[in-house]
């Protein structure tokens, strides 16, 4: 008697330590790289600079065409990140300097290509990027798909501490932000929510992003009142745009441009887009050739019975 065995194949289980979208990341822009001819493995030397040959040409892979080079070959760990750390926990011995790991490699990698590639940013943000991605691997200590808000924290921190411009961390919270949360990248996404912006990135919000109670206490008075000119000195432009004889061209024009902000209650730049020719006259013929007004047409939306104008005046308000 003869017994068929058939073998079960059970597909592979993914880690259930690993994030996979994550993963799911860096197999795209691995398959993005083999796309543009870009060898992904980069050989590093013990310090986590690339060695001769290997290292990504940023010109090229941009297109950029310029002459100036511009290479990616530094992975290694930030010292100024390493330093910091020691500093804050002086009863634990220093990390030595070394290259980043290889799960940090691939992300720096593919961040680079997902900004230069996909979003068409700069060199310089690209290597603003990836200085920062080499500092939260200083200081975070452990996979990228293990990083927290706490950990973001800590990063934007020391890095204003050292760059009071703020550079360094407000790219980095725009990677966590554009990259990590909306692709879910890391375990406890979304970071950003949970850690407090720099006050660089928060200077730049809209102002639709003021409190409610603040808008309520605001949107009732007049925009920048410490601006405005005291009754006196109104009085007084009133009395040199109308009495007094402009000596130059340019006062010429600004007693013009005071006469319709007084009459028209329009602001500056409105006043200044008004066109030279904002009066124009029409002149409307019959079949005939005569003047509208001649021919005895009268305006609908009107009741009138005499003949109307044989012109029409135009004012033209700026757009």
């Amino acid at each position: 008697m003869t017994t068929n065995v058939f073998p079960l194949h059970h597909p592979t289980l993914p880690d259930p330590g690993r994030n996979q979208n994550f993963d799911t990341f860096v197999g795209s822009m691995k398959e993005l790289a083999a796309q543009n001819a870009i060898d992904w493995d980069i050989a590093l030397d013990s310090r986590g600079i690339a060695l001769s040959g290997t290292a990504w040409d940023l010109r090229k892979i941009a297109k950029d065409g310029r002459p100036k080079s511009a290479v990616l070959r530094t992975f290694s760990l930030s010292s100024d990140a390493l330093d910091d750390i020691a500093a804050r926990n002086p009863g634990l011995p220093r990390r030595s300097d070394g290259p980043i790991g290889v799960e940090w490699q691939d992300f720096l990698k593919s961040v680079v290509l997902e900004y230069l590639l996909v979003r068409r940013k700069s060199i310089p943000f690209v290597a603003a990027a990836s200085t920062a991605i080499r500092f939260m691997a200083a200081v975070a200590n452990k996979e990228p798909w293990q990083v927290t808000a706490e950990d973001v924290q800590l990063t934007c921190e020391l890095a204003d501490a050292r760059q009071p411009s703020k550079g360094t961390s407000i790219v980095l919270q725009g990677i966590m932000t554009t990259v990590v949360d909306r692709l879910h990248l890391a375990d406890a996404c979304p970071l950003m929510s949970l850690v407090k912006r720099s006050k660089n990135s928060a200077d730049k919000r809209s102002k639709l992003y003021l409190a409610q109670d603040k808008l309520a206490k605001t949107l009732s008075e007049r925009k920048a009142e410490q601006k405005l000119p005291e009754q006196r000195a109104f009085w007084e432009l009133v009395r040199i745009v109308f009495t007094e004889k402009p000596k130059t061209l340019n006062d010429a024009i600004r007693f013009v441009m005071v006469k319709v902000l007084l009459f028209t209650g329009m602001r500056v730049g409105e006043v200044a887009l008004l066109p030279l020719d904002w009066k124009r006259r029409r002149t409307y013929l019959d079949r005939k050739g005569r003047p509208a007004g001649e021919s005895g047409v009268s305006v609908q939306s009107t009741h009138l019975d005499r003949p109307q104008a044989a012109h029409l005046d135009c004012y033209f308000a700026p757009m």
